[in-house]
């Protein structure tokens, strides 16, 4: 059933890069989100709705994939000037193609891009993959890793408050098993106490 808002929007997105002007461009791809919003809330195209944040991960694609064949509308958001493996995420576009799928840009330390992204979705669903996941380099850049991986989830739980979305919308925050850092005991539970040792485990433990 939303084969026809997935052509629309791939279309709408075409006319708009092809576009130099870019205040005409911003208007014309607020407009074909507006539209396709107020579609998807009509009653035939009622179904569960869905974000991803770090939809070109392999994480992200893989869950993208499980929940197109759940029924699901999908909203992929990638960062601005992000650099995926080329070959790997034209694969996974191939998959999505012409399917309930929809891709956006956003980056997590843009209160306003973000609020205008869930705010016009109302999702009932927010998946939060995306991070800055190199360790040696949040030793070179410990601030923007902080602003992405901790307060980017920060963010995201804001705005779901901001907009009254607690009672619909379910929020699932990945981890990483860097929070135990230097770690205490063998194995890992629930409980084991957190020692991270470098600027990605610590803003990890932050957005824990």
């Amino acid at each position: 059933m939303f084969t026809l808002i997935s052509f629309l929007w791939f279309n709408l997105q075409s006319l708009s890069a092809s576009i130099g002007d870019d205040k005409l461009k911003k208007i014309i791809y607020n407009i074909a989100a507006l539209f396709i919003l107020l579609l998807s809330r009509t009653p035939l195209f009622a179904e569960k709705k869905a974000i991803i944040f770090g939809v070109r991960g392999q994480d992200g694609s893989y869950l993208a994939e499980l929940l197109l064949s759940k029924g699901y509308q999908v909203h992929g958001v990638v960062r601005k000037n992000s650099t995926p493996n080329p070959k790997y995420w034209e694969k996974c576009l191939k998959k999505f193609e012409r399917r309930n799928f929809l891709l956006h840009e956003a980056s997590l330390s843009n209160y306003e891009e973000l609020n205008h992204l869930i705010s016009c979705i109302d999702p009932d669903e927010i998946y939060n993959l995306a991070a800055l996941s190199q360790v040696s380099l949040s030793f070179k850049k410990p601030i923007e890793t902080g602003d992405i991986n901790g307060l980017g989830p920060l963010r995201i739980l804001t705005i779901i408050r901001d907009n009254h979305l607690e009672n619909k919308t379910k929020f699932f925050q990945a981890s990483s098993s860097e929070i135990f850092g230097q770690v205490r005991e063998m194995p890992q539970r629930e409980s084991s106490p957190f020692y991270p040792r470098s600027p990605y485990r610590v803003f990890k433990v932050c957005a824990h």
